[in-house]
Parts: C-alpha cells; sequence; structure tokens
C-alpha cells in the first residue's frame, strides 16, 4: 500500500523524472543513475490552510466529500477541480458582461 507520505528530490542530467513521489513511483525504473541522483528526501504533508478551505470547497464543488480528505495528491485533484471551476464562471460572467456593454451602447 502506498501512503504518500514521501518526495525524493533528484539532482543531475538526464534523469527520467524531477521527483519520485507516489504519483510515479510505478513508472520509474531505478536504474543505478537514479539511485545515485538521490538529492533531498522531503515528508509531504497537507497545504496549510486546507482545514479552512476544505467546507468552502465542497460547497463551491457542491461535493461533501471535499471536507474530508486529507491525502495530498486528493488535496491536488480538489484545487485543481477549484481553479477549473473559477475558470467556467469567469468564461460565463465575461460573456455577460459583453452582452451588457453591448445592450447599453
Amino acid at each position: 500500500m502506498r501512503t504518500r507520505r514521501l518526495r525524493i528530490a533528484l539532482a543531475g542530467r538526464n534523469l527520467p523524472v524531477e521527483a519520485v513521489d507516489y504519483s510515479n513511483i510505478a513508472s520509474v525504473d531505478f536504474k543505478v543513475a537514479v539511485l545515485d541522483a538521490f538529492d533531498q528526501v522531503q515528508r509531504l504533508k497537507p497545504p496549510e490552510g486546507w482545514e479552512v478551505l476544505a467546507p468552502f470547497a465542497a460547497v463551491l464543488l457542491q461535493d461533501e466529500t471535499v471536507k474530508s480528505v486529507r491525502e495530498d495528491a486528493d488535496i491536488q485533484r480538489s484545487v485543481q477541480r477549484l481553479l477549473d471551476a473559477k475558470k467556467e464562471s469567469l468564461e460565463a460572467f465575461k460573456r455577460f458582461h459583453h452582452g451588457l456593454l453591448d445592450l447599453f451602447t
């Protein structure tokens, strides 16, 4: 089972990835060059303030399960969903704004 707690940064040239973590560990071929390139070990933790943002994200996304998200990958997916929802809302507002400008000109 992957618990998603560590990220290993790699240093050097011609490496398959910049860092090894839960998202790509299955696809990394651990050759001597990759093992020698281990540079920094970082403990992953949820972003600061997620506990405060999670209830608002759940309302905006209309998804109550977002409140209970604690893993970094799930939080990142939720944040990306928020950004996508914001982008969609912004497009609708821009169309509305241009329509109002046309109406009043």
